[in-house]
């Protein structure tokens, strides 16, 4: 099966991004409020904004320690309209320092559809967003020159390794305006890919965080810390509680290290894309095709015409009239002979470890052979995609 690129690529126009995480963590914004995937209908979990202490089973982690020595570098995001109207508050903080100007991290979907931003220091200081450095959507990160900040607002410290299951965590910001917000858990589990909607559109982030340190509308921006005040990640999306609870994700430091310095030179980072729509292959899925139910890998659904996945992979034939399940598609099990489990493994992957301009070596099932096919990788092309897509393409 083929989808135009007209109906899974389609512009961003006209929209406007909020916090919470898949949902998303949380830029709070007044007036109309677009939906990430898993965002909450209200501010979510308001109790908790001022901070849940670790729980007995938790490592030992001084965390008012962490928040002292950071908070001078933790920032509020105030962004406007055209019409000087302000209509979102996000967080964020100092990445870096140079000549008389800091760079402020943040989220994408904070600064989406902005004219301009203030930001406000730790200790109450103002000032005005000189320009937006760059932003990448599918990484939900965003970068801002900030002109004479406050001597006291040094840049964090970048965590190089991704933090373990079960290390202790620190999220900062201000939840629901609460500047100086601190909320504690662990690490939940990493590497996930984390698909976040905003009105009728979506998007996948991956190699994200899980964590149940508790996030909210205008947590977003905010850095996630470790217990010796190290940036693991940056807060952006979570779930409500009518879905789940302690369910929110962070940028993981891989994007952060790759992306963010790409964003301050020239504005914009290139993603690698295949260009094919699929799913993690179950018991199920592999009966219908006719293979055997261990099989583990990516189902190929569909691919998007004019990209190298049409012109080298196989997409869904037909549809089991019994279950509804796709038949035909290939299914990747291999990416350069690393094992791909599923869709979280293969974004991961081409994430991590290609780019734009390099060839990936898949390794396929169509039928009952084993094929290894060689395909060029483009760039992903910005537009995001309609939620009438059965999951974002890749």
């Amino acid at each position: 099966m083929s989808i135009s690129r007209r109906t899974a690529l389609r512009a961003l126009v006209g929209a406007t991004a909020v916090g919470g995480a898949a949902g998303i963590a949380g830029a709070d914004r007044n007036g109309p409020r677009a939906r990430f995937a898993d965002d909450a209908d209200d501010a979510g979990n308001a109790d908790d904004a001022d901070g849940d202490p670790p729980s007995d089973e938790s490592p030992a982690c001084d965390f008012g320690a962490v928040v002292e020595d950071a908070m001078d570098s933790i920032v509020t995001v105030r962004v406007f309209d055209q019409h000087q109207r302000e209509f979102v508050q996000g967080s964020g903080w100092v990445y870096d320092r140079e000549d008389d100007g800091a760079v402020v991290a943040t989220n994408w979907h904070v600064i989406f559809g902005a004219v301009g931003a203030d930001v406000r220091f730790g200790r109450g200081d103002w000032r005005p967003a000189g320009r937006l450095l760059g932003d990448d959507r599918y990484s939900d990160l965003a970068v801002l020159r900030v002109e004479d900040p406050p001597e006291y607002a040094e840049p964090l410290s970048i965590v190089d390794e991704t933090p373990a299951q079960g290390d202790p965590v620190a999220a900062l910001g201000a939840p629901i305006g609460l500047e100086g917000s601190l909320t504690t858990g662990v690490v939940s589990a990493v590497d996930r890919s984390t698909t976040v909607a905003i009105e009728h559109l979506m998007y996948t982030v991956p190699s994200t965080i899980q964590m149940d340190a508790a996030t909210n509308p205008g947590n977003s921006g905010g850095p996630l810390l470790d217990c010796d005040g190290g940036v693991v990640g940056v807060n952006f999306a979570g779930t409500p509680p009518a879905v789940a609870e302690n369910i929110n994700f962070a940028v993981s430091t891989t994007m952060i290290e790759r992306i963010v310095p790409e964003l301050v030179e020239t504005g914009r980072f290139a993603h690698p894309y295949v260009g094919i729509g699929g799913m993690t292959i179950s018991p199920m899925l592999s009966r219908r095709n006719d293979l055997e139910e261990t099989t583990e890998g990516v189902y190929v659904d569909v691919t998007v015409d004019g990209f190298p996945g049409e012109l080298f992979l196989e997409g869904t034939s037909s549809v089991d009239r019994e279950t509804g399940l796709p038949i035909g598609g290939d299914v990747i099990v291999a990416a350069d002979d690393v094992d791909v489990d599923g869709t979280d493994a293969l974004r991961n992957y081409l994430f991590e470890e290609t780019a734009p301009g390099e060839t990936v070596a898949f390794t396929v099932l169509r039928g009952e052979d084993e094929h290894e096919i060689p395909v060029g990788l483009e760039a992903r092309p910005e537009e995001l995609e309609r939620i009438d897509v059965r999951e974002p393409t890749m």
